[in-house]
């Protein structure tokens, strides 16, 4: 699905946290870590895939909120087939229901749109009603979902292969065997 834009926020922003952009080792890695955090998986698996300087070469968009200078929830946002696509989105256990979430997306997405001038949104959960006031949500659409697998935790590989880290598959030939928008 994809939105046109984003309906403007409905809450305040919460007190006390520091904005910060996605730009170097500490801050790839502090949204690496939040993410795996958040999905239950050793923080390495995280760091081996979005704490790469090779991936931000790439036009992504991240944003950090810190609380009491420590990460407590990120984001990046993506061009893909004419439209921003909203990925690891993850807020610390002790820093949910705070709009956090709500805060990285919309300032990833916005500095997005100013690099590209690309409004619409790509997103994979439908409009939804919010459990918090049963209004309307302020998202057309949000790229969030209740979704507590890890998304590279599916991998397999033969027993026999002598693979056993990601560097292993430099040069190697791989298969998927089906993807989604969040497969990049």
């Amino acid at each position: 699905m994809v939105a046109e834009q984003l309906r403007p926020p409905v809450r305040a922003l919460p007190p006390n946290v520091e904005l910060r952009r996605i730009l170097d080792e500490e801050t790839r890695t502090a949204l690496a870590d939040l993410n795996a955090d958040a999905y239950g998986v050793p923080r390495e698996w995280g760091r081996q895939v979005v704490g790469l300087a090779v991936l931000w070469e790439f036009p992504l968009f991240g944003s950090l909120a810190y609380i009491g200078g420590e990460p407590a929830s990120g984001a990046f946002a993506f061009p893909i087939s004419g439209a921003l696509y909203v990925a690891w989105v993850a807020t610390s256990k002790t820093h949910r229901r705070l709009g956090l979430a709500e805060l990285v997306i919309r300032h990833s997405l916005e500095d997005a749109r100013k690099a590209t001038g690309i409004s619409p949104t790509l997103a994979k959960a439908a409009k939804t009603r919010s459990r918090k006031n049963d209004g309307e949500s302020p998202f057309l659409a949000i790229p969030v979902f209740p979704v507590r697998a890890f998304r590279h935790s599916a991998i397999f590989v033969n027993a026999n292969s002598r693979i056993n880290k990601p560097e292993d598959l430099n040069g190697k030939t791989i298969g998927d065997c089906g993807h989604s928008a969040d497969t990049f």
